[in-house]
């Protein structure tokens, strides 16, 4: 990955942190403020700029580890938790145009949240093998991920998970703002004799 697109991958890590919290408040609280159709449309607006944002950050921090340390070990867990996510907002879609759907959809969260979690987990201890500290940040990072996911897959800490995702983000986004800065520019790295 070059400067620009680490930066760039910081600044989603980010922004995908900063609306993670107005994103479950909106979610909860759209029918109040929008009224039932109008509400429905927030919601998937919501689902899908959520859906967005997570896909193009794991994809930026798959593509960060393969490249930078050739460490593939997550890849398979990482692709999972996109097809998980893909599907169960493709569900909630289906379930705010199809009323009938909401109670299956509602299951389907539950069970994915529990899912995710399982993933989570994996993924934290096994980004934990990585041979490199990630700039002081690789424990904190996989620990908090993996309470995150602790969280989330006990369904009654969600509002936990929450707060652990908005802060695993914030360090991956320091991760990414570190990794950055610690490119050599082209220029800068041919040794004259």
């Amino acid at each position: 990955m070059t400067k620009k697109s680490l930066m760039s991958a910081g600044w989603l890590a980010i922004i995908y942190a900063a609306t993670e919290i107005p994103q479950i408040v909106m979610y909860v609280f759209a029918q109040d403020l929008a009224g039932v159709s109008g509400g429905k449309f927030i919601e998937a607006i919501l689902s899908v700029v959520g859906l967005a944002l997570f896909v193009a950050l794991i994809l930026c921090l798959k593509q960060f580890l393969n490249e930078r340390f050739g460490f593939t070990e997550v890849d398979a867990l990482l692709n999972m938790m996109i097809l998980v996510d893909v599907i169960v907002v493709g569900i909630n879609l289906m379930a705010i145009a199809i009323e009938p759907l909401e109670s299956f959809a509602l299951v389907l969260a539950v069970l994915s949240c529990i899912g995710l979690g399982i993933i989570g987990v994996v993924f934290s201890i096994k980004l934990l093998r990585l041979p490199d500290d990630l700039f002081g940040l690789l424990k904190p990072y996989s620990y908090t991920y993996m309470a995150g996911s602790v969280f989330a897959a006990s369904i009654v800490l969600i509002p936990l998970a929450i707060i652990a995702g908005v802060a695993s983000s914030i360090m991956l986004g320091m991760i990414f703002f570190r990794a950055a800065e610690s490119e050599v520019a082209p220029a800068q790295a041919v040794l004259t004799p």
